[in-house]
């Protein structure tokens, strides 16, 4: 060791402490809730940013963008209305877009049930076969 620092100035450090703690969100009424969800529907700012469909579809039933958009018909049982998320889509630099068979973590190898709503979006995904849709445009 080179010697150069004589003293550890680390072990005089003191941890930065706050003068206040800090305050947690107030929790909106009902009505402000209602208010609130009034005027995101009605806000034109809102309708020009508003989420695509797969947005949605992985905010309700807790699949990533691109566990979403890598999915197959082989991976939902329309019948038990269970959908099965074994992949996930990525960029390759080069490449494009590929479909790997593999999930963030063993975790994320699930099957779920899907709520009415997510099996109506199946039902018309923005996808033909042997494609993959695009993020930036489905």
């Amino acid at each position: 060791m080179a010697s150069v620092i004589k003293a550890n100035p680390v072990r005089d450090v003191q941890p930065v402490r706050s003068k206040s703690q800090p305050k947690g969100a107030v929790a909106l009424t009902a009505d402000q809730l209602r208010d609130l969800l009034m005027k995101l529907q009605t806000s034109g700012f809102c309708e020009k940013a508003r989420p695509r469909r797969s947005d949605h579809a992985s905010d309700r039933d807790g699949i990533r963008r691109s566990e979403l958009l890598a999915l197959r018909w082989s991976d939902f049982d329309e019948k038990s209305g269970e959908l099965t998320v074994a992949g996930k889509l990525i960029r390759v630099p080069g490449e494009g877009l590929l479909r790997v068979d593999q999930t963030k973590s063993a975790a994320g190898r699930r099957t779920i049930p899907l709520r009415r709503f997510a099996v109506e979006m199946l039902n018309i995904f923005p996808s033909t076969p042997d494609t993959l849709p695009d993020p930036t445009t489905s």
